[in-house]
């Protein structure tokens, strides 16, 4: 069984190391990742120039890493086709923060998976509020048991997952709910440094009002102390096989 990951934060990111720990006992784990910080690069693919690949030094053992210099999505195609080629399933984290609502749009973290799943593979997105909980032992198991249920023949190729962890630092970890994405403003503005240099600036995202409050979406999960698991294109399955794809994650999730 062979497992991909890679991440938008890079190759020295605690997240990565900390998913990496989380499944290593399901299979081989193979780390290809950007070199340096990609955030907000979304899936975008490099065209334009060649792109280095290094072997980095090992953390766990038995896990090979490799920093590509370029975007998350650069990393995914290139671990495909030259250093993982065809891996059971790619996983893309920890992020340090979360990717909910309409930011997804814009994260490296979502696009990396995305691009896998375009490729054909099973694919999730892991994120946290903060990485003060990637190494509790209560996020790492159900983790463990997330993947592990999707890499099963139970869980179709198509699946594409968004999950979304809350701040649990010591404590047992929320429940699992299945969500959808809260409808909420991206707020993007622009900060002048000098005479013709800008900033762009990400804040953060502002929920409209929603007529039932009972509404299960993303951010209300997360802000309830929940985990929330989106499954991203579900518009690929009929109702009855997300169902049962779904009623599986959230079974082994709340173990």
């Amino acid at each position: 069984m062979k497992i991909l990951i890679t991440n938008d934060d890079g190759v020295e990111s605690e997240g990565i190391w900390a998913l990496a720990r989380s499944v290593a006992s399901l299979g081989k784990v193979t780390i290809v990742a950007p070199k340096y910080n990609k955030s907000g690069t979304s899936g975008s693919i490099t065209f334009l120039k060649s792109l280095e690949v290094e072997k980095q030094k090992n953390r766990i053992k038995g896990v090979e890493c490799f920093s590509v210099d370029g975007t998350p999505a650069d990393s995914v195609i290139i671990a495909l086709k030259e250093i993982c080629k065809n891996p059971t399933i790619v996983l893309s984290g920890i992020n340090n923060g979360y990717n909910l609502s309409r930011n997804i749009m814009i994260s490296g973290t979502i696009g990396a998976a995305m691009i896998a799943n375009t490729q054909g593979k099973k694919s999730i997105a892991f994120s946290s509020e903060s990485f003060e909980s990637i190494h509790n032992h209560h996020l790492q198991m159900m983790i463990n048991r997330i993947v592990k249920e999707c890499i099963s023949e139970n869980i179709p190729n198509e699946i594409f997952l968004n999950i979304n962890f809350p701040n649990a630092k010591d404590e047992k970890i929320g429940h699992a709910i299945e969500t959808g994405p809260e409808n909420s403003n991206l707020s993007i503005t622009t900060d002048q440094v000098s005479k013709n240099e800008y900033k762009i600036l990400l804040s953060q995202l502002q929920p409209q009002k929603s007529n039932n409050s009972k509404d299960k979406t993303d951010m209300k999960t997360v802000k309830n102390g929940l985990v929330s698991i989106t499954l991203l294109n579900g518009n690929n399955f009929s109702q009855h096989k997300s169902k049962n794809t779904m009623e599986r994650i959230l079974k082994v999730a709340n173990i």
